[in-house]
């Protein structure tokens, strides 16, 4: 996995985006906000003029995105991932949220063929730029480490949650993680 595309290039998003830039990997953005990817331009980001060009030859799909409307509109809306993503693409959803809407998301997906991974941070953007956050992974474990696993070390921490796999992956989804409400920011966690 080498050639990623974010949908989302605000904070969390741009800080995300650095981290894969800095680690060498071809990295597509796409916002609404078209001068949110100026600033990462300098560093190699490739602007994208939509969803669809975002996905286009992409390994994985990050969606870090403001909203439950964003979110569902970017994967289930008309030209949204799961009708213009390549096949062999990871959906990795990180925006905060709710367990219904992840359940649904990862249904669509799968049954389209596409992997997903339900992926919340726990961090601030300026920690995700240090990479001094964790992302809590639920999902198939094989797409899990195809995706996730391969991201260049010191990253992000990952997370597997609900044992092997969080049931996203291959079956009927059993479980969605949330992060905890913001009081619990002031945890540093670390890998092991």
């Amino acid at each position: 996995m080498k050639r990623i595309g974010i949908i989302g290039v605000g904070l969390l998003g741009s800080a995300v985006a650095s981290r894969l830039l800095t680690a060498k990997f071809e990295v597509k953005g796409y916002d609404a906000r078209p001068e949110q990817l100026k600033a990462l331009q300098p560093q190699g980001l490739i602007a994208a003029g939509s969803v669809a060009d975002t996905a286009a030859e992409a390994d994985a799909v990050f969606t870090i995105l403001p909203s439950l409307e964003s979110v569902e509109t970017a994967i289930l809306g008309p030209g949204g991932l799961l009708e213009t993503a390549p096949r062999s693409t990871t959906l990795i959803q990180m925006s905060t949220i709710s367990p219904e809407l992840t359940r649904r998301l990862a249904k669509a997906a799968l049954a389209k063929g596409l992997g997903f991974l339900d992926t919340p941070m726990s961090g601030t953007s300026a920690m995700v730029e240090r990479g001094d956050c964790a992302i809590f992974v639920g999902g198939d474990q094989a797409q899990a480490d195809a995706a996730i696993g391969r991201l260049p070390g010191g990253a992000f921490h990952a997370f597997d949650v609900n044992g092997r796999a969080s049931g996203v992956g291959g079956r009927e989804p059993r479980c969605a993680c949330r992060p905890a409400p913001s009081p619990a920011r002031s945890v540093r966690l670390r890998a092991p």
